[in-house]
């Protein structure tokens, strides 16, 4: 890989990582921006309360990633180790299983 490709894909993963970041601020205000305020006050209370959970754990784990996408990234686009390549495979995997 030359340096500019390199470059290229650092400032790709730069970019990756604060969309990622942008979606777990999103994902907070989701049920304002969906509308889904009247649709949940109807649910049951557990399932209310899973809800609001699952918002907040994903945006834990969008946050964790890119924290970790822009602190390792040199490490990534270079597949400088094993771990760097498991971890980009896993962000990956989570965000093709997010998508289907």
């Amino acid at each position: 890989m030359n340096l500019s490709d390199f470059i290229c894909l650092e400032a790709a993963l730069r970019a990756a990582a604060i969309a990622q970041f942008a979606v777990a601020i999103l994902n907070l205000f989701l049920v304002r921006i969906m509308k889904w305020k009247p649709d949940l006050d109807r649910a049951p209370l557990l399932i209310r309360e899973v809800f609001h959970i699952h918002v907040i754990f994903i945006s834990i784990t969008l946050s964790i990633f890119a924290v970790l996408t822009w602190r390792f990234v040199h490490e990534i686009a270079s597949a400088a180790n094993p771990l760097a390549i498991w971890l980009a495979t896993a962000i990956g995997t989570f965000w093709i299983a997010r998508s289907v």
